[in-house]
């Protein structure tokens, strides 16, 4: 039940990655690194121009990583409150769940599961 439980959280966590599209957020902010050291490489720009293209490109990326990390949290809370609230109904559960959780072998079996799932639905929605 345990590793039910836990194969469940892994493929919500995936499908609440791409609902809250944390991967453009990502790609926006290796965009933005990318557009900084561009303008940084620039040679017929003066130092003024350089330094306001990377301010901009640092305030860019700051936002995105705040948002990046406030949806991210947002499924770490929403998880973890799930699994815990699990925890909270039926305590041998709960511990059941953390030592499930703590096994090298689960982890590895969660990661096939992950990967396997995020692979299947990349080929359904295609």
């Amino acid at each position: 039940m345990s590793f039910g439980t836990l194969a469940l959280a892994s493929i919500a966590f995936i499908e609440l990655f791409l609902f809250l599209d944390l991967g453009r957020k990502a790609r926006v902010i290796v965009q933005g690194a990318h557009e900084a050291l561009r303008g940084l490489r620039q040679r017929e720009l003066d130092d003024a121009r350089k330094e306001a293209i990377a301010r901009a490109a640092a305030r860019q990326i700051f936002g995105a990583t705040c948002q990046f990390l406030a949806r991210f949290a947002l499924i770490v809370g929403i998880i973890g409150g799930a699994i815990l609230g699990v925890a909270a109904l039926s305590p041998a559960v709960g511990r059941e769940l953390a030592a499930e959780a703590a096994s090298p072998a689960t982890l590895a079996a969660l990661t096939a599961i992950a990967i396997c799932y995020g692979c299947m639905r990349g080929t359904i929605l295609r």
